[in-house]
């Protein structure tokens, strides 16, 4: 679908024949631009976020794309903040460890403790992020004649 599509179908009101994601809902004024980032922010999940906030998520691009009234860089750090949980998360589940429950008991139906659980594979990726001796050697051989 073309914007020209979109822009006619939006002029003649045929809503019904284009996504939901098209679909005219709510004004992004100020307002909504807040509740907007701040899920955001929690969830990094736009089609959600731009519903919490009442307007489809063609919206949030257009407004982004266009940066209006500084939009764009908004939305940046609202990006920037929900990559700072998923490396927390990712962080916690490598060095903290996670706590597995161990089921047990007469019919295998109650938890009788806990297991702490670590990620080598999410350590190992960290490892290689922040410790260049980790990380994966390559060679890239020119040609030149």
């Amino acid at each position: 679908m073309s914007e020209s599509d979109f822009d006619i179908g939006a002029r003649k009101g045929h809503w019904d024949k284009y996504p939901e994601v098209f679909k005219p809902r709510g004004v992004f004024d100020q307002a909504a631009k807040e509740l907007f980032l701040q899920h955001y922010m929690k969830t990094g999940r736009l089609y959600e976020s731009a519903s919490a906030a009442n307007v489809c998520q063609e919206t949030v691009r257009r407004h982004e794309r266009e940066n209006i009234d500084g939009f764009a860089e908004q939305f940046a750090i609202a990006k920037g903040i929900f990559r700072e949980h998923i490396e927390g998360e990712i962080q916690r589940r490598a060095i903290e460890g996670v706590d597995e429950p161990i089921i047990g008991g007469r019919n295998r139906d109650e938890i009788i403790g806990t297991v702490r659980r670590y990620s080598d594979p999410l350590l190992m990726m960290l490892a290689k992020r922040h410790i260049p001796e980790y990380r994966e050697k390559q060679q890239v051989d020119l040609n030149v004649s």
